[in-house]
């Protein structure tokens, strides 16, 4: 039966291709509360990334229905944004990708190095992109000025090479190297919701 207590249960049993074939993504939406929902679709992403792909996409466009059917709490966490954006790239949605970055960015006075980071990747998708090369540039000597990570050396090495600039790519060589050693990295993005304590 469809109602609540079919769908908490086929949860608890991890029944992900019955969630995905018995309810709607309305259903869900009626059924579960903004936490329980968005637990739901981060289960059905990762359980299923490797081993399916009509699951995963599901999840995404649940997360799209989230955001809508819960636009308040949604809204409260610009992580919520950003995290979405990162499951948009994994599945070549690349202009839904660019607009979650850039909403999880339009949220913020002062962002983080971790997002400046992900919007100044947004021109290196396969397609044509969202961003020009110059507005990439920007987001990365901004999320470099917040903080030199792994991930910053990486992109300034590159685009070093793209500028054919010798010097700074072996400059940038040696530093991914060194942080990569020091463990220096760009902080995940998790969303409040979605943080250790607040799945328990």
């Amino acid at each position: 039966m469809k109602n609540r207590n079919g769908l908490l249960q086929l949860i608890s049993e991890r029944k992900w291709d019955e969630i995905v074939k018995k309810f709607t993504i309305d259903e869900i939406c009626q059924f579960l509360s903004f936490k329980e929902i968005t637990a739901l679709a981060y289960d059905l992403f990762f359980e299923n990334f490797r081993d399916d792909d009509e699951i995963p996409d599901y999840a995404v466009r649940l997360f799209f229905s989230i955001k809508n059917h819960y636009s308040s709490e949604w809204n409260s966490d610009w992580k919520n944004d950003a995290f979405l954006g990162k499951l948009c790239s994994i599945t070549w949605r690349y202009d839904e990708m660019y607009q979650c970055f850039k909403e999880a960015y339009d949220k913020l006075s002062d962002p983080p190095d971790s997002l400046l980071l992900l919007l100044a990747k947004c021109n290196s998708v396969p397609e044509e992109p969202p961003i020009t090369a110059k507005e990439s540039e920007e987001y990365l000597i901004r999320a470099l000025a917040k903080k030199l990570t792994y991930e910053a050396a990486l992109r300034m090495r590159a685009l070093s090479r793209e500028k054919n600039e010798k010097e700074q790519e072996e400059y940038w060589d040696r530093m991914c190297d060194d942080l990569e050693k020091r463990n220096v990295h760009t902080e995940t993005i998790i969303p409040d919701v979605l943080s250790s304590q607040n799945r328990r």
